[in-house]
């Protein structure tokens, strides 16, 4: 809950610059004043229906990115530690933390990272065998078939 509750805050911040860029942009270019901008852009039921889709969008946006992968290993994960490093770094993953049960990754890329607002971590929670992958969904298909590959080169 707490991520959801972080990332929340996270794209509606977001939304917010983007609306306050765009409404600076239009004071730029127009004589209007600001009370006369907000009338005609809250006073539109188009643009009030345009920002509730996009609120509502934001509450939905981490339920519907963000998730976790259980995987079944054979042996223990020290076993196929080796197979886990080599398919994050194939996946331009570094590894950021070990602490303890957990592997954190993060990207390589410093674009990707603030293209994702910081949230390109995968977290691996290994402290049981069928090992916990949270993160982008994208990332972690990608990253289960990579893992199909490379356990099984061991």
């Amino acid at each position: 809950m707490k991520d959801y509750s972080r990332r929340l805050v996270k794209y509606i911040g977001f939304i917010l610059i983007l609306i306050a860029i765009l409404i600076a942009l239009q004071m730029s270019r127009s004589n209007t004043h600001i009370s006369d901008f907000y009338r005609m852009v809250l006073g539109n039921k188009r643009m009030q229906l345009f920002l509730a889709v996009f609120f509502a969008y934001s509450f939905l946006y981490p339920l519907l990115v963000y998730g976790k992968k259980v995987r079944h290993i054979n042996g223990s994960f020290e076993d196929n530690r080796e197979g886990f490093m080599r398919s994050f770094a194939d996946t331009n993953f570094l590894l950021a933390g070990d602490t303890g049960n957990k592997l954190i990754f993060r990207r390589k890329s410093v674009f990707s990272r603030i293209m994702s607002m910081g949230e390109d971590r995968i977290v691996v929670d290994y402290s049981s065998n069928p090992v916990i992958m949270s993160g982008i969904r994208k990332d972690l298909k990608r990253l289960e078939y990579i893992l199909d590959v490379n356990l099984l080169k061991e």
